[in-house]
């Protein structure tokens, strides 16, 4: 009885049909959608050196008081002003010619302030006025400045949309070419959205000029948001 019964089983078991592993068609489609910037953020400040720190403290804050002013001047919400950078450090006398010494192991003949701030503008066209009147105010040091968006999630969107359509497009060109077919979507992932610059940020001299010519010409361009999408499908032969 237990042979005839194992035989009954292993006839069962040869009789069930084998099942492949699904095979899958995966794809990357990319959307891009680009518009001009409606905020600009501008980073300046003020580097002050005295021979006491007490000195260069001083000056600095004399002179970013000028700088907030005439930010508020220009009507620049004090919401829209942000201090990123705050640092003050001793300078040493330079090293013998022909020796080396680290910096501890030489005489400070002095300090040096810097107060770095981060101007947000609404409006774009006015970049170019309020970097000349923080020069005239006595900022001194400038990072460059950077265009965005205030909401950029519609743009998003849309790059997304055409990121899918995109992925559909080639999903087709290639089951065609491979001689299958499509069959239900199996999975799509959201793999690298974001900003991606239509031109390089800008970027100001390191020290401003004393007499930089006001205002100066500053061109807006446009910037480019980027949608990558993964799609996968099961195919049939």
């Amino acid at each position: 009885m237990r042979h005839a019964l194992l035989a009954a089983l292993l006839a069962t078991a040869i009789a069930l049909p084998a099942f492949a592993d699904p095979a899958y068609l995966t794809v990357a489609g990319q959307g891009e959608v680009s518009a001009t910037p409606d905020q600009v953020i501008i980073n300046a400040g003020v580097t002050s050196s005295a021979k006491t720190a007490r000195e260069a403290l001083a000056q600095n804050s004399q002179t970013m008081t000028s700088v907030f002013a005439a930010l508020k001047k220009q009507g620049v919400a004090e919401r829209a002003i942000r201090t990123t950078n705050f640092n003050l450090s001793p300078q040493y006398a330079p090293a013998a010619q022909g020796m080396m010494a680290f910096p501890n192991d030489r005489p400070i003949i002095g300090y040096r302030v810097s107060n770095n701030v981060t101007v947000r503008l609404d409006d774009v066209s006015h970049a170019g006025t309020v970097l000349d009147a923080l020069v005239a105010a006595g900022a001194n040091q400038a990072n460059g400045l950077s265009y965005v968006f205030k909401n950029d999630e519609g743009l998003l969107t849309n790059a997304r949309e055409a990121a899918v359509k995109s992925a559909f497009d080639h999903a087709r060109t290639y089951a065609a070419a491979a001689g299958v077919t499509l069959g239900p979507l199996h999975a799509i992932s959201d793999t690298n959205n974001g900003f991606m610059p239509g031109y390089p940020p800008v970027t100001a001299a390191a020290r401003f000029a004393p007499a930089l010519a006001p205002p100066p010409p500053i061109g807006v361009g446009e910037q480019t948001l980027r949608a990558t999408v993964t799609v996968s499908w099961e195919i049939k032969q």
